[in-house]
């Protein structure tokens, strides 16, 4: 075939190589169900009152998870893997990783989405356990490796961005690019989004989606990385009748690799977003997450939770739209596309719904008698993500001379449209445009 014609040819054995890779990446979008096991459940939650709806057993190797809905026994076939509750965090990084930290090196933008109700184990699966990485970062040192960092209940996030270091430094090594990897971390708190890295201050999204405005840090050891990790212990949390240390927002970090090409004088990034969602919580009932005799509106957990269910709400709804869309062969119209805008959620995965992007989601379903109802809503969630389709496409190159000349330019641009307005929602603008020009003039220096 067309590929294997290609790789005869040495001087296209790079571009064969990543033609096979795009096209070994094509596909649905993955969801992985990971079962919170029934010992880490708070309080009563093992031995609630049990749901309509009761989550009954599930196969690894089938791929298969099994509920009981008013009598009826119920299966979902949709996962491309579910892990069992003793699954370590490192087994369960090495059955879903590699494959997204390949395509991230070679350029493609990847979307990692943790989903599930509150309290079952969004969070530690992607970070590990409250504290845990505060206190790395405090015992890390700026000699500290890889192993000396990792303990075995650190998340997913950590083990990532610190595989990717290795790989990049591995492909450095021989001589034909130097790559910058750099990371930022925000919070989407009741719809203003807010830089963990820089005492909570206000980010913009630019008009590809890309943060506007948040501190990067470069990554250039296990130090720097753990030091990033630990930033999440800024995002805001309060306790729930569900959850002790309840996250009140969705927490986005997102890895940056700048690629310069010394042979063909490219650049190139690419973008891994780590994207924590905050859980759908239920405002009454017996699983209710705050005091059902209480108007959540009256109360800041409340609202939180109101914000929470309504932005997931709005991302399936999106889903649906484009998987339509699709299902009659249309290109997405502005009038969907413009749905993306609504919530910086959607803009965010705008990668991951238009599909040109690789999409990993972990749902994490509680098996507690109790939260039977919304473990099968959030099945029923992760079912509809699973349909989107992915082609995989890398970012593309840009001449990396003329990159650095038209991102000079617009810093003159934007430096000159700031002196010249004394509107403040224009000069926050214009500042915002300075400090993305500065931020990519940096990368492209330290290449």
């Amino acid at each position: 075939g067309p590929l294997s014609d290609l790789l005869v040819d040495e001087g296209h054995e790079a571009e064969a190589m990543a033609a096979v890779q795009t096209e070994r990446l094509n596909g649905r979008a993955k969801v992985v169900v990971r079962i919170k096991p029934l010992s880490a459940e708070p309080g009563e939650g093992a031995s609630g009152e049990p749901c309509e709806r009761l989550l009954t057993g599930w196969n690894c190797e089938r791929a298969t998870v099994d509920f009981n809905v008013k009598g009826r026994q119920q299966q979902f076939a949709f996962p491309s893997q579910v892990v069992a509750p003793d699954m370590t965090q490192e087994t369960m990084f090495e059955a879903v990783f590699p494959e997204l930290i390949e395509g991230f090196v070679a350029g493609h933008d990847v979307n990692f989405l943790a989903f599930g109700q509150t309290g079952s184990g969004k969070t530690h699966t992607v970070f590990g356990p409250p504290r845990s990485l505060a206190e790395a970062a405090r015992l890390a040192s700026p000699a500290s490796t890889g192993g000396d960092i990792l303990r075995p209940e650190h998340g997913l996030f950590l083990r990532a961005a610190l595989r990717i270091l290795e790989a990049i430094k591995s492909q450095e090594a021989q001589g034909s690019a130097r790559y910058l990897l750099m990371g930022s971390m925000v919070e989407l708190h009741m719809e203003n989004m807010l830089d963990l890295l820089n005492n909570k201050a206000t980010v913009l999204l630019d008009s590809d989606n890309h943060l506007l405005g948040a501190e990067q840090r470069a990554l250039e050891t296990p130090h720097d990385i753990v030091q990033l990790a630990a930033a999440v212990v800024a995002r805001t949390t309060n306790a729930t009748l569900m959850n002790d240390v309840s996250s009140r927002s969705h927490c986005v970090t997102v890895l940056t690799l700048a690629k310069h090409d010394l042979g063909s004088r490219t650049a190139r990034f690419s973008r891994f977003n780590f994207v924590d969602m905050m859980g759908s919580e239920r405002a009454k009932g017996q699983n209710s997450a705050h005091d059902p005799t209480k108007n959540n509106k009256t109360h800041q957990s409340g609202w939180e939770g109101i914000y929470a269910n309504y932005t997931l709400l709005h991302l399936s709804e999106v889903v649906r739209k484009v998987l339509d869309a699709k299902k009659k062969k249309k290109t997405p119209d502005q009038s969907l596309l413009s749905g993306f805008q609504t919530m910086f959620l959607t803009r965010l995965l705008a990668s991951s719904l238009t599909g040109s992007g690789l999409t990993t989601m972990v749902l994490t379903l509680s098996q507690a008698p109790r939260s039977g109802n919304e473990s099968y809503h959030s099945m029923n969630y992760g079912e509809t993500i699973a349909l989107l389709r992915t082609r995989a496409a890398p970012e593309p190159s840009r001449p990396f001379e003329a990159l650095v000349s038209q991102t000079r330019k617009g810093l003159e641009a934007s430096t000159a449209a700031l002196e010249a307005t004394t509107v403040d929602k224009y000069r926050t603008l214009r500042r915002t445009e300075i400090l993305a020009c500065q931020s990519l003039l940096a990368m492209l220096e330290r290449l």
